[in-house]
């Protein structure tokens, strides 16, 4: 059973074209490698336009993973926003010029738009 309506979904999958970037890239083929579940290009797609909707210039994840769902946050709060994930030990910020992202995981500081 469908829950989007397929005029919905070619649009979300015309964005993904984009998204090609080598940082978004490494996350999910990490995520392949682990078996560790993300949200995935539809359902981040997703959250980008949501947040960018309500005009969010800041966010907080809770219980955040490594940063896939964050990546996509990132690109709707724009240089001047922050997006803050946390989970038991750690807690990463994207904020900053171009919304660069300083994480302490895997794929170190890395910048998106």
């Amino acid at each position: 059973m469908d829950i989007t309506h397929p005029a919905v979904e070619d649009y979300i999958r015309g964005l993904l074209r984009r998204h090609d970037e080598p940082v978004l890239l490494e996350m999910e083929a990490e995520a392949k490698e682990r078996d560790f579940p993300i949200v995935g290009r539809m359902v981040g797609v997703v959250l980008e336009m949501l947040a960018r909707a309500i005009g969010a210039k800041r966010v907080i994840e809770l219980g955040s993973g490594f940063g896939y769902s964050g990546y996509w946050f990132s690109g709707a709060v724009g240089p001047d926003g922050a997006t803050r994930r946390t989970r038991r030990r750690l807690a990463t910020t994207w904020s900053g010029p171009g919304c660069g992202i300083q994480s302490s995981s895997t794929w170190g500081t890395r910048s998106r738009r």
